[in-house]
């Protein structure tokens, strides 16, 4: 499980950098949401979570996505400032990329 250090969102998307939150886990898409075909969806985890998106449009590629995911994350958010995800875990519980998330960056 990959170790991160705590981000605010207020340091988030300053300086030019392009940071999403998918499970209050910080990713880096600076560089890549230019390369991804869901470009537009991408920035909209720039204000809200993307897990619920995340978990809807992957999923055949999990190498890819571990990989990725991996590459992307720089922080993690502080409890105080996490979404409540309660009702999404338990909607989609047995999903394989909610499982892949998990896998990587620890129960929220």
């Amino acid at each position: 499980m990959k170790v991160l250090p705590e981000m605010k969102r207020a340091e988030l998307n300053k300086n030019g950098i392009k940071h999403i939150i998918i499970y209050n886990v910080v990713f880096d898409v600076t560089t890549y949401v230019t390369k991804h075909p869901g470009r537009q969806l991408i920035l909209k985890a720039m204000t809200e979570d993307g897990l619920v998106c995340m978990i809807r449009r992957h999923g055949r590629n999990m190498d890819i996505l571990r990989d990725r995911l991996s590459q992307l994350a720089v922080g993690k958010l502080p409890k105080a400032e996490q979404t409540d995800l309660t009702q999404v875990m338990q909607e989609y519980d047995q999903n394989k990329v909610l499982q892949l998330i998990i896998d990587l960056f620890g129960k929220q």
